[in-house]
């Protein structure tokens, strides 16, 4: 990585008459990037034998035979140059008023100016109630400050890049060496009209306390309206694309965010101080492009789809269990409601798909409490989210080997007849069945993507508990330290709730997958001192 980064400004702070505050800053920057990547594979390189090379011409033989490279490069180049600017001006810190704007461009965006060049703007403005003569009497309530703001932000999306068309350069893979040719790949279309992503947002909020700050609350709701923002869509493939990237979706997100902090109990050795947060949103895809099929709506991260929020989750209708214990379906008129379901249809899909929910919570939550009694601080944080739905693994199948691993979920499988009225869980189906229902497999996938294989997203988890010990006064002097104390913390100690249907599965790992680690449990403890 190569970056240069420059950045100028000029500030211009004033005071007049002692009741007029300006605060006035103009700036420019500019940031040059160039990212060079390359990959080595030293075929035959002893790793427990001194790192000497030892290899043979045949590996290269195969190599290229293959079409694979045993070494590559990459470059990618970003320029961005911005000039911005804010005034504020605040009378009798009573009245605050402030505006800014930006002027940002860059490569990644457009060739046209209206794409590549984007002005942003915010105007916004406060009102400290409580220096107002009217409510200088009311001593209880110490602070009182109402809050609004309206602008125009904007952010560059990094899963965009095809402001210019992207060429490859490859080899033909071919079984004749001496024919092999290089050519370039077309790995995406240009898109001149590439652009921001946009959004209007419009904030209130309203702060105040009682009591020397013992009780304080700061609130807010939004309204963010985005547009241009950056998705797939799928095409007819005319122009050698099939599925394509721009800026063809809006979305509105209405939401509300609240802080509770008090000071319960406050004495000379012991005090108790609690902060509560909550947050929450509703979102809505007003306008999007893409047409999408049945597996993207009801795959493990949901899809979006106009009138619900993004990376909704569907599911294909589960109506239960049949005699043979095989798992039947609400389909559309004339398919069979045991394999008739059409993962890559797209045509009036919402119409038998049910809506779960969204993948990602809209609702969330955090509780702390401190303890502090003479030397001793004890922190106890819990935090919580809900409002989002998960796609349980898909682990049923029409077949089994001797390498699949099973879950509990098969305890509970049809057995005998009659176990339909007891259970949801198909039958682990036999030659026969597989020989009488040659697309059994569709039934089984269609099972692990219905409403069977849901469970509510909603969790509370004791997040962090922290104990720390100050060493006496008169110790640290002695010292000659001006801090000196202990600090024990276990962070993600124990999960308090979550939906029995994940039997055990973590909530917040759900859609991790692969080699990555979940929410691991850790224990710290640590010695702080300061000269």
């Amino acid at each position: 990585l190569e970056s240069y980064y420059a950045r100028n400004s000029f500030n211009y702070i004033n005071k007049f008459n002692d009741l007029h505050d300006l605060n006035v800053l103009i700036g420019q920057d500019i940031r040059y990037i160039d990212r060079k990547a390359s990959n080595f594979t030293g075929y035959g390189l002893q790793y427990d034998k001194g790192l000497t090379p030892f290899t043979t011409t045949t590996i290269f033989d195969k190599t290229l035979s293959q079409g694979t490279d045993y070494f590559g490069l990459n470059n990618e180049f970003e320029r961005t140059v911005s000039f911005y600017g804010k005034a504020t001006y605040a009378y009798d810190n009573r009245y605050v008023f402030s505006a800014t704007g930006r002027y940002d461009g860059s490569n990644r965006q457009g060739q046209t100016s209206s794409s590549r060049w984007l002005p942003t703007w915010s105007v916004s403005g406060k009102w400290n109630a409580k220096k107002e003569s009217f409510l200088k009497d009311f001593e209880k309530l110490n602070m009182l400050q109402f809050r609004a703001s309206y602008g125009l932000t904007a952010t560059a999306a990094s899963n965009a890049t095809n402001s210019l068309v992207i060429l490859r350069s490859a080899i033909t893979d071919r079984n004749d060496l001496s024919t092999r040719e290089n050519y370039l790949n077309i790995e995406e279309l240009q898109n001149n009209n590439l652009t921001w992503e946009k959004q209007h947002e419009i904030n209130l909020g309203l702060d105040f306390g009682f009591f020397n700050n013992r009780i304080a609350v700061s609130s807010d709701v939004y309204q963010r309206k985005g547009f241009d923002l950056i998705d797939f869509v799928r095409t007819s493939g005319i122009g050698g694309q099939l599925v394509k990237i721009g800026n063809n979706a809006d979305m509105t997100t209405k939401g509300l965010e609240i802080s509770l902090s008090t000071k319960n109990i406050v004495t000379d050795d012991f005090t108790w101080s609690s902060v509560l947060n909550f947050s929450a949103f509703k979102q809505e895809v007003t306008k999007l492009q893409n047409r999408p099929n049945a597996l993207d709506l009801v795959d493990l991260t949901g899809g979006s789809v106009e009138g619900y929020p993004r990376n909704s989750l569907f599911s294909f209708d589960f109506t239960g269990l049949d005699d043979r214990g095989l798992p039947t379906f609400n389909l559309p008129d004339g398919d069979d409601p045991i394999t008739g379901a059409n993962f890559q249809a797209t045509d009036n899909i919402l119409s038998y798909l049910k809506y779960e929910g969204p993948t990602e919570p809209n609702k969330t939550a955090g509780f702390s409490n401190t303890f502090s009694y003479k030397n001793f601080d004890l922190n106890i944080f819990i935090s919580a989210s809900w409002g989002n739905k998960i796609r349980l693994n898909p682990i049923f199948s029409n077949q089994y080997s001797d390498l699949d691993v099973f879950t509990k979920d098969f305890i509970n499988r049809w057995q005998i007849p009659g176990d339909e009225n007891k259970t949801n869980v198909p039958v682990i189906a036999d030659r026969t069945l597989n020989l009488e229902n040659p697309n059994l497999d569709i039934a089984y996938n269609t099972y692990n993507y219905s409403t069977a294989r849901v469970a509510d997203g909603g969790f509370i988890r004791m997040k962090n508990i922290s104990l720390a010990y100050n060493f006496p006064k008169n110790l640290i002097e002695k010292l000659g330290l001006s801090s000196f104390s202990l600090k024990a913390l276990t962070t993600n100690p124990f999960l308090i709730y979550s939906d029995s249907a994940l039997n055990g599965q973590d909530p917040e790992f759900f859609q991790t997958g692969g080699v990555a680690y979940p929410i691991t449990r850790q224990y710290t403890l640590s010695l702080y001192l300061s000269i």
